[in-house]
């Protein structure tokens, strides 16, 4: 419940400070503030801008889940696989150049503003790792899960 509700949180932040003049202006008093070049916002609007930070973020995941395949199946070799993967290795190879090729291709459509997406993972990141659960307190509705 409460990481719908963070995601919610997030989703109307990132609503309000890109897809809203004001948003725009606040984020580009940051940047300004920060020594970094304004965002311009011309062209199609908050969507857009919004689809262009999150890309390269996006593409970094299916990336390392493609990945993770791998350190697993290397990893954990003598566990017993209930569905295997076809043409394994070269199918989850090609994913993982395809998605090698769109996180290039995310950053360079991005561009600066691509940095705003690794900026909330790395909020997140820490979010999580001062997270009670994190530091070994389980939360009340897991325990009774």
């Amino acid at each position: 419940m409460q990481a719908l509700l963070t995601q919610g949180v997030v989703t109307v932040f990132l609503i309000l400070s890109v897809g809203t003049e004001k948003g725009q202006e606040m984020i580009n008093r940051v940047l300004t503030n920060a020594n970094l070049q304004p965002l311009s916002w011309e062209g199609p609007g908050g969507f857009e801008t919004l689809l262009k930070f999150t890309t390269p973020v996006f593409w970094l995941f299916f990336l390392l889940t493609g990945l993770s395949l791998f350190v697993l199946r290397e990893r954990d070799r003598d566990i017993d696989r209930p569905f295997r993967v076809p043409l394994y290795p070269l199918l989850p190879l090609v994913f993982c150049g395809a998605c090698v090729y769109m996180l290039h291709s995310g950053i360079n459509y991005a561009g600066a503003l691509g940095l705003a997406g690794p900026m909330l993972l790395l909020i997140g990141l820490l979010l999580y790792s001062v997270s009670p659960r994190r530091r070994g307190v389980e939360s009340p509705a897991l325990s009774e899960a």
